[in-house]
């Protein structure tokens, strides 16, 4: 089911400050931070976990507290490293949870982590309107962030959807109006493609070769 919230009491949460990252953004990532429900743990203690690892920082953007609190993690500005293969051009946030007492996969989402989630997702959306947003299980076998995103955060989904659809028809009717023929259309679109993947952005071998 999609989140329901009140919208007075959403009213007293407000986030202001999101810094928009350098980098193009074409996803936005939800994670858990798989630890027990009831647990609250910061950004700093993810980061020294992550830094005994041997990373050179959290691996999250963003981290939201049993209490709603939003840390801010590494840099928007930096590559994240929480979802193999979609470091580049994606947000990471996580909330704290994702786990109930005996260590089972469990949505553990508190009511100021609801509001503080929301508030966060589409604050992001806002900046990258034409970003996707996701579970980090949609790309995994883990069950992280341990419920359904799609089902969960619809309404931002279905915004971002339509904010895609809009841009593509009118770059169609541009591209209609400014060519000499049909043909000449799909051949502009073909020559945009061919364009857009003439340099890889892979980070990862895991990936299946593309040709580019």
């Amino acid at each position: 089911m999609p989140v329901k919230l009140n919208q007075n009491n959403m009213a007293n949460i407000i986030l202001n400050g999101l810094t928009k990252s350098k980098r193009p953004i074409d996803r936005i990532f939800l994670h858990c931070s798989a630890t027990p429900e009831d647990r609250d743990v910061s950004g700093d203690d993810i980061r020294q976990w992550h830094k005994n690892k041997g990373w050179r920082d959290i691996g999250y953007h963003y981290v939201v507290r049993l209490d709603g609190t939003v840390e801010e993690g590494r840099s928007v500005n930096l590559d994240g490293a929480h979802a193999r293969g979609y470091n580049q051009g994606s947000i990471a946030v996580c909330y704290i949870g994702g786990l109930n007492k005996d260590f089972d996969p469990k949505d553990t989402r508190t009511e100021p982590q609801l509001y503080a989630l929301y508030n966060l997702l589409l604050g992001l959306t806002e900046i990258y309107p034409k970003a996707t947003l996701h579970g980090h299980n949609e790309f995994s076998s883990k069950a992280c962030p341990s419920f359904n995103v799609q089902e969960q955060y619809s309404s931002l989904i279905n915004k971002t959807t339509q904010i895609m659809i809009d841009d593509f028809q009118t770059d169609v009717q541009d591209h209609e109006e400014g060519a000499d023929s049909f043909a000449d259309f799909v051949n502009d679109l073909t020559e945009d493609k061919a364009n857009e993947n003439a340099v890889c952005g892979i980070d990862d071998d895991d990936c299946e070769a593309c040709g580019a």
